[in-house]
C-alpha cells in the first residue's frame, strides 16, 4: 500500500514505522501494487491529503487560514500580470513572462502542499525565489534589466543577492541563509536527507500524509517570494495606479500573514526536541499512537485488494477432489490404436 520508508529515529520510536504505508513481510511481497495499479492507489493516497488539508487548514490559527488566502489572491494577480490582462504594452513580455512562471509555479508549489509533497514544494519556492530577487534587482536598477538580457549567464543566484545589496544595503527579498537551507535539504542529494520530515516523531515519509508543521512550514516559505515578486512585477510593468495600489496592498497582507513557522524555526523546534526527556516520552507514545494508524491502513488496503494467486496454486486448490477415477491399466489391449488398426494401401 503505497511506498513505504523504514527510517527511523531510534531515540524515539522502538522500531520501525512507515507513516502511511503497509508493513512488508515475506508473505505481502506479491500483494504490493504496481504499474497502474500502483499509480491509481498513490493517487487516492494523494486525494484523500488533499481534502484532509483543505479541510484542516482554516483550523491552524489565525493567521494560516489567512495566508492560504492571500496566496491564492497574490496568485491570482501574477496569472493576470503574466497574460496582458489589462492590456499588452507592445514590450519583448520578457517580465510578463517571469511574472507567468511564478503564478504557474505558485500554482504546482501550492498543490504538492496540499498533497502532503513539502519537500518537493520548496523545490520550487527555492525557484520562485530566485525569479522574485531578480524582479526586485530590475525594479531597483533598471540598467539590470538591459544587461540581464544580453548576459544572462552573469546573474547568478548570488550575484543577483549581491548587486540588491550594494544598491539598498538591505538583505534582499530571498537572502543567503534561506536560500542555502533551501538548497542544502531539498535541492542537493546529502547523506542527511530525511524525505518529508515535518513530525517531531522524526519519520520519513513518501508524501500524501498530512503534516500540520509541513503545512505551515511550506505555506509561509511560499508565500514570501509570492509577495516579493507580485510587488516587483506589478511596479516595473507600471499597470494602472489604482491596480498597483491593489496589487501592493494585496501583497503586502499577505506578507504580514506570514507566520512565524518557516523551515529555521522549524528546524530549530526539531532540534530541541532530542534533548528534553519529557518530550521524548510524549513522543513514543505519539509513535504508538502511529503504530495503530499504519494497522488501520494496513486493514484498509486489505479492503480494497483481491489477491490474485499464481496459476499453480490456484489449479492445486481447484482440482475436483473425492472422485476416485482410476486410471486405465497399461495392458488394455481393448482400445484401438490408429496406427495398428488402419490399413494403409
Amino acid at each position: 500500500m503505497g511506498t513505504v520508508w523504514m527510517c527511523y529515529d531510534p531515540h524515539i520510536m522502538e522500531k520501525p514505522f512507515f507513516l502511511w504505508g503497509l508493513r512488508m513481510v515475506e508473505s505481502d511481497i506479491n500483494e504490493f501494487p504496481i504499474g497502474n495499479a500502483f499509480i491509481k492507489f498513490s493517487k487516492s493516497i494523494e486525494d484523500r491529503c488533499e481534502v484532509e488539508t483543505e479541510s484542516r487548514i482554516w483550523d491552524l490559527g489565525s493567521k494560516a487560514p489567512d495566508c492560504y488566502e492571500g496566496v491564492g489572491t497574490v496568485l491570482s494577480y501574477l496569472d493576470r500580470m503574466g497574460s496582458c490582462h489589462w492590456g499588452c504594452n507592445g514590450n519583448d513580455h520578457s517580465i510578463q513572462y517571469l511574472c507567468g512562471a511564478v503564478s504557474s509555479n505558485g500554482r504546482a508549489a501550492l498543490r504538492l502542499i496540499q498533497m502532503g509533497f513539502y519537500d518537493e514544494s520548496l523545490l520550487i519556492v527555492r525557484h520562485i525565489g530566485e525569479v522574485a530577487n531578480l524582479l526586485a534587482l530590475f525594479r531597483m536598477d533598471g540598467s539590470n534589466f538591459e544587461e540581464w538580457n544580453l548576459f544572462q549567464n552573469r546573474f547568478t543566484p548570488a550575484e543577483v543577492r549581491a548587486r540588491l545589496k550594494s544598491l539598498t544595503n538591505l538583505e534582499p527579498p530571498i537572502n543567503s541563509e534561506r536560500y542555502s537551507a533551501l538548497s542544502h535539504r531539498f535541492v542537493h542529494p546529502n547523506a542527511e536527507l530525511r524525505p518529508q520530515l515535518f513530525n517531531l516523531v522524526g519519520v520519513p515519509t513518501t508524501g500524501g500524509k498530512l503534516q500540520e508543521a509541513g503545512l505551515l512550514v511550506t505555506l509561509n516559505e511560499l508565500a514570501l517570494p509570492l509577495a516579493y515578486a507580485c510587488i516587483a512585477g506589478a511596479l516595473i510593468l507600471n499597470i494602472s495606479d489604482d491596480l498597483t495600489r491593489d496589487i501592493e496592498a494585496a501583497a503586502e497582507h499577505l506578507l504580514e500573514q506570514v507566520g512565524e513557522v518557516g523551515l529555521a524555526g522549524y528546524e530549530k523546534i526539531l532540534g530541541a526536541t532530542q534533548t528534553d526527556d519529557q518530550t521524548r516520552d510524549t513522543l513514543r507514545q505519539r509513535g504508538r499512537d502511529l503504530v495503530e494508524f499504519q494497522k488501520s491502513l494496513q486493514d484498509f488496503w486489505h479492503t480494497r485488494t483481491t489477491p490474485k494467486l499464481p496459476l499453480g496454486r490456484w489449479l492445486v486448490e481447484n482440482m475436483p477432489r473425492g472422485t476416485n477415477l482410476e486410471p486405465p491399466p497399461r495392458d488394455d489391449f481393448g482400445r484401438p490404436n490408429p496406427f495398428l488398426d488402419e490399413t494403409f494401401q
